[in-house]
């Protein structure tokens, strides 16, 4: 078996993402455009979740390329020449 065929439980996709279990919960609750962790392909009550390793490093490269923002950037107000500011409130 190939090693992006095998499967990762909970544990090894949090070791090998460097994530807590509430991390990636956080991940896979995530909205449609930002990139969402996958659904476990393997799941049953009281036994642990496993992902197919090839999936696990698909999502992870997907989420290598999302744009990211600055600290605070969100906060921040466009300013003129003069460094006066042009808008009330950032967008």
């Amino acid at each position: 078996m190939k090693d992006n065929e095998s499967w990762m439980d909970t544990k090894a996709v949090c070791d090998h993402l460097c994530v807590s279990s509430r991390t990636l919960e956080r991940y896979r609750k995530r909205g449609e455009g930002e990139n969402p962790f996958p659904d476990p392909d393997d799941y049953y009550i009281g036994r642990a979740n496993k992902w197919q390793r090839a999936k696990v490093l698909a999502w992870q490269q997907a989420e290598i390329l999302q744009p990211k923002r600055r600290a605070l950037e969100h906060i921040h107000c466009k300013r003129d020449n003069s460094g006066r500011i042009t808008r009330r409130f950032a967008a």
